[in-house]
């Protein structure tokens, strides 16, 4: 969710209003490098660095986290001065993470977009007792006031980083240059397809794809290594616009007979990444069951070979490819 925010300098006491993205993916408040560099920001160097990883496991793009600067932040009459780690956040430039959501534990109201803080620790601030219950409305926040000194009893919201930061990354550049060029693509139609080829559309239906195939004596198994060991994994945290894709995708392979309630010892993580048009990907980690998994030793056919029997082709089905 989008909240508007004031963050003021400690050391120059300058106030600015920006957009944040309360996030409970994030494992933790942080600030995009690059705006923190645009805006002078004091920032300060970490005594040890921090991976940051993005929802897939993989190295955030800015690479280790070896910066962060403090901050004083207002969300309407809420203030705290908080730390926010330095790194490559896409389009945000704020996220406020999931220390922070533990920590302040506010009320959301994600239908009115809403928040009341209700539950702060101590060395939160809060301007009058009746503005401590009070509602903030996320739209309605002015981003051009707000005081730029400390306050007394005030102090800097602390975490224990570990080794590693979780970064619940709405897309990469390269995702969001990606979706810009799905966007601005002419969409086929059936109207647009060559008339000798309309008779073969529904094989690429939806519809179909939704559709088990009959059993057969090629059925996929999984054969694990002898002694094999029940793996764990990591849990990702899911926003709620993935929580609530992760249940429709659920139910609609539930329905579909993809998959089935099970009480196995084997388990993979399970994650969103955005796909070019913009919607959500669901992928799951299977990397660790890959390694204990008993390979198939068959001949593959040479690419070289394949590419050989294509020369000259024009035309290609996406079995072909």
């Amino acid at each position: 969710m989008d909240v508007y925010v004031q963050i003021t300098g400690l050391d120059s006491g300058k106030t600015r209003g920006v957009k944040a993205l309360l996030d409970s993916g994030c494992s933790t408040c942080c600030i995009d490098t690059d705006y923190a560099r645009s805006e002078k920001l004091d920032i300060q160097e970490l005594l040890q660095p921090i991976v940051a990883r993005n929802a897939d496991n993989t190295e955030n793009i800015s690479g280790q986290i070896t910066h962060y600067v403090d901050l004083r932040m207002r969300i309407g009459p809420h203030v705290e001065t908080c730390m926010f780690l330095l790194t490559c956040l896409g389009k945000a430039w704020i996220f406020i993470g999931l220390d922070w959501l533990t920590e302040d534990n506010p009320e959301v109201d994600w239908q009115e977009q809403t928040m009341r803080f209700s539950q702060c620790p101590e060395q939160c601030h809060m301007r009058g007792h009746k503005e401590h219950q009070a509602m903030i409305d996320m739209d309605a926040i002015d981003l051009d006031t707000g005081a730029a000194d400390l306050e007394e009893g005030e102090s800097i919201l602390l975490t224990d980083f570990g080794k590693e930061v979780d970064l619940q990354l709405k897309e990469t550049p390269a995702q969001k240059f990606a979706e810009k060029a799905e966007k601005e693509k002419e969409r086929m139609t059936k109207g647009k397809i060559p008339t000798q080829y309309r008779e073969f559309v529904r094989v690429f239906a939806k519809e179909s794809f939704n559709l088990l195939p009959d059993r057969r004596t090629w059925d996929h198994a999984i054969e694990l290594k002898p002694g094999s060991k029940a793996v764990d994994c990591k849990v990702y945290p899911l926003s709620r616009n993935e929580q609530v894709k992760l249940d429709e995708f659920l139910q609609e392979n539930l329905a579909s007979g993809r998959i089935r309630p099970s009480k196995s010892p084997m388990a993979s993580a399970f994650f969103f990444v955005k796909k070019k048009d913009g919607s959500l990907r669901p992928v799951q980690d299977y990397r660790k069951l890959n390694e204990m998994t008993i390979r198939n030793r068959y001949p593959l056919p040479l690419i070289s070979e394949l590419v050989h029997n294509l020369c000259g082709a024009k035309f290609f089905t996406k079995l072909d490819i």
